[in-house]
């Protein structure tokens, strides 16, 4: 067998090709495997209410911002403070543009009330038949066309205003002042509901951030005839300009009257 000298340097050759690429694999498999990207400590993380609650990115030097503000804000530091019930993304950007995100769920710090029912158009025995289901709740007065269920006979107490076809219109709940002194319904009704204005004393808020997407009026305040504190839910359809329609308060007012006889 004659060696041929053209193709040993040939073989040689390529021989040093693969062993350039084998050795420099491990850096290529290194560079392809990295990730230039920002973590985020808690990456999920759950705060509540009027709290805060510092996170962290692996670059010290990052722009933190709120997709929604309203649901939960965030300081120059990472530090977020929950401010409405729901759910929002924190993000952080360093200066070569990589970033990362927390998610963040913003609940209730103030559980001290419960909302009525609000199945508007529902039937008389089909809120009869859901109040059964409420712990230490009992029937009141029953008026022809509404209903109020008290605690033991004491605030709070929940009236139910029904139209002319018998569908539900208007819920009330109604505290003494003390309780609300106590258990800030005001801050209650600020957590779960969307402030909209204030007129004459009463606040009125919307179930959503935006007049489009909300379908109920709430209205918060203070009763002089019947020396109590209300919140009145009601479909956006029984609203105007300055608050509630009349029909729509008077309808769930009735029975609560008959029951603290004024």
């Amino acid at each position: 067998y004659t060696i041929d000298k053209n193709e040993v340097i040939i073989t040689q050759t390529k021989m040093k090709k693969i062993y350039m690429m084998v050795a420099a694999l491990p850096l290529l498999m290194a560079s392809c495997g990295s990730d230039d990207s920002l973590t985020v400590t808690p990456s999920n993380a759950e705060v509540k209410c009027g709290e805060t609650l510092a996170l962290t990115a692996s670059n010290k030097n990052v722009t933190w911002s709120s997709l929604d503000a309203d649901i939960a804000s965030v300081d120059t530091k990472g530090v977020v403070t929950g401010k409405h019930i729901g759910q929002t993304r924190v993000e952080a950007v360093d200066n070569d543009g990589n970033n990362g995100s927390s998610e963040i769920t913003v609940v209730a710090s103030n559980n001290n009330f419960t909302a009525p029912l609000t199945a508007w158009n529902s039937s008389i025995a089909d809120v009869r038949a859901a109040m059964t289901s409420w712990s230490n709740i009992t029937l009141d007065t029953q008026e022809e066309d509404a209903l109020t269920y008290t605690t033991n006979g004491t605030f709070p107490m929940y009236s139910y205003g029904f139209d002319n076809n018998g569908g539900l219109m208007a819920s009330i709940l109604a505290v003494s002042l003390e309780q609300d002194e106590d258990l800030d319904l005001m801050g209650w009704l600020d957590e779960r509901y969307w402030y909209l204005s204030e007129v004459d004393g009463d606040f009125f808020y919307y179930d959503a951030n935006n007049e489009a997407s909300a379908t109920m009026m709430i209205k918060y305040g203070y009763n002089a005839t019947l020396d109590c504190v209300t919140v009145t839910w009601t479909p956006k359809s029984n609203t105007k300009a300055d608050g509630v329609t009349r029909a729509a308060e008077s309808a769930a007012f009735k029975a609560l009257r008959s029951t603290l006889g004024k």
